[in-house]
């Protein structure tokens, strides 16, 4: 297909791990009368078997043409953490260095309104996460939603979230590729000529400090966050910005990895 760079953005759909997931007993089924198989716990007749949807993971990812599988979104990690096995095939092979996931709230007040899980779920999912990433030497983190005003939230439930979020700032990212250090410079300052790739220093400031309502800050952002960006742009998975989609398609992996690392170490 014309276009078609072998890499799937998102494979997947609302909730991207419930595939072949259903009631086990279709007279049970018939009848139930609960609004929710997953809240406020997830039923003992629900089919948790992963088993289908990592079978159809590893087919697509060995499917001819196809460089990369991933999964943006979407992922129920209440029902994740029942299968282990299929955590670490996620995390291994179909992680683009983040991942995004909706604990939504901290606060089991605002939780139980929204029937979601609480955050014993969330933090056995990103302990799964990160010992899988390390397995394999990979450096992947978890991009969590949160929502603030949520009806029924109060005062302290937000000052508690807040509390919470303030607690996991990992803090800025920084340079660590000495080989690629000259080409990020060169890319981040005076674009790719050849290529049309305008110079990031234009827009975000040589310093990376950006311009405020206008380009964001750049500086200290970490590099597989970066990357992630500008391959979702290249993609067509982020669409928010036809400058941004115009630069991305035509920079290769090695100058988007190069000038994703010159900018960690920006201050």
């Amino acid at each position: 297909m014309e276009g078609f760079t072998g890499v799937i953005s998102d494979l997947g759909g609302p909730t991207a791990n419930m595939y072949r997931m259903a009631c086990k007993s279709e007279t049970i089924e018939a009848s139930c009368r609960k609004l929710s198989c997953v809240y406020p716990g997830i039923c003992e007749n629900l089919n948790t078997d992963h088993t289908a949807l990592i079978q159809l993971y590893r087919k697509a990812r060995n499917t001819k043409g196809i460089k990369k599988v991933l999964i943006g979104s979407g992922l129920r990690y209440d029902l994740a953490v029942t299968s282990p096995e299929y955590v670490k095939e996620l995390v291994q092979h179909h992680v683009g260095g983040y991942l995004k996931i909706a604990p939504e709230h901290s606060e089991e007040n605002v939780l139980s309104k929204m029937m979601k899980p609480g955050m014993g779920s969330y933090n056995k999912f990103k302990e799964m996460f990160d010992r899988f990433s390390k397995e394999v030497g990979k450096e992947q983190y978890l991009i969590p939603y949160f929502i603030a005003a949520h009806p029924g939230t109060t005062d302290e439930d937000m000052l508690n979230v807040a509390a919470y979020l303030e607690k996991q700032a990992p803090g800025n990212g920084t340079a660590k590729n000495k080989a690629s250090i000259e080409l990020g410079q060169k890319i981040y300052r005076g674009g790719i000529p050849g290529k049309n790739v305008a110079a990031c220093a234009g827009c975000h400031a040589p310093n990376g400090a950006g311009i405020p309502a206008q380009y964001p800050r750049l500086a200290g952002q970490w590099a597989e966050y970066t990357e992630a960006q500008l391959v979702a742009y290249r993609s067509g998975e982020r669409k928010n910005s036809v400058q941004m989609t115009g630069v991305a398609s035509r920079m290769s992996d090695a100058e988007i990895k190069a000038v994703s690392d010159y900018i960690a170490g920006l201050r």
